[in-house]
């Protein structure tokens, strides 16, 4: 409705501006947007991307760059 969409963008101008956050970990890239003002995540502007690594020897694992650079510009 009109007034979800007025009560939602009022909350958003207690919080903003944004600030935007790229975290790469062993097995996803995630993208988060968090409000400037109050540190709170805002929820509907997540996206994470699951990928599975290599792992060569026990103990390690390898990541292929291109997987990382790829996320990331999806993300």
């Amino acid at each position: 409705s009109d007034l979800a969409f007025f009560q939602e963008m009022a909350r958003f101008d207690t919080v903003g501006p944004f600030v935007g956050a790229l975290d790469q970990g062993t097995t996803s890239t995630r993208f988060m947007i968090f409000g400037a003002k109050t540190g709170e995540a805002v929820d509907e502007a997540t996206h994470q991307i699951p990928f599975s690594p290599s792992q060569p020897n026990p103990g390690w694992s390898q990541i292929d760059p291109t997987k990382l650079l790829q996320t990331s510009l999806d993300c």
